[in-house]
Formats: C-alpha cells, sequence, structure tokens
C-alpha cells in the first residue's frame, strides 16, 4: 500500500491509501500537491511517521477548486 506524504508548513499530512496498481493517481496527486500546495512525495504506507495526519485526498481537492472559483 501507498501513501501520499505532503510536507507542509503546517506539518506533514499523508493521503491514501492507495493500491500499488494505483502508483500512477498517486505520483498524480503528488505533482498537483507540488505545484499548488507544498512539496509532496509517494511513500509506503509504512513510511509514513507515527503521529502523521491523514488528510482527505478529496477535501484537498474540493478545497482547492473552491478557492480558484472565488478567485
Amino acid at each position: 500500500m501507498l501513501a501520499v506524504l505532503l510536507d507542509s508548513s503546517h506539518g506533514q499530512c499523508a493521503y491514501g491509501p492507495f493500491d500499488e496498481d494505483d502508483r500512477e493517481t498517486a505520483q498524480d496527486f503528488v505533482e498537483f500537491l507540488t505545484a499548488e500546495v507544498d512539496p509532496a512525495k509517494v511513500v509506503h504506507v509504512e513510511e509514513v511517521p507515527r503521529g502523521t495526519h491523514w488528510g482527505s485526498a478529496m477535501k484537498e481537492l474540493l478545497a482547492w477548486y473552491s478557492q480558484q472559483e472565488r478567485a
């Protein structure tokens, strides 16, 4: 299992899990987060540091979309 790990100014946040078959989708999400938010990378779920907040990719995308509409 894979996760997307975002390294933001607010701390680390993980998204997922993604199946190994969904690595391309996870990488696409990494590219989006890195371009629009902060650096991110695909890691194995076991590599997510203990205590890391797990977020929702859907909520992240919807929040970004809402901000774009207001701009």
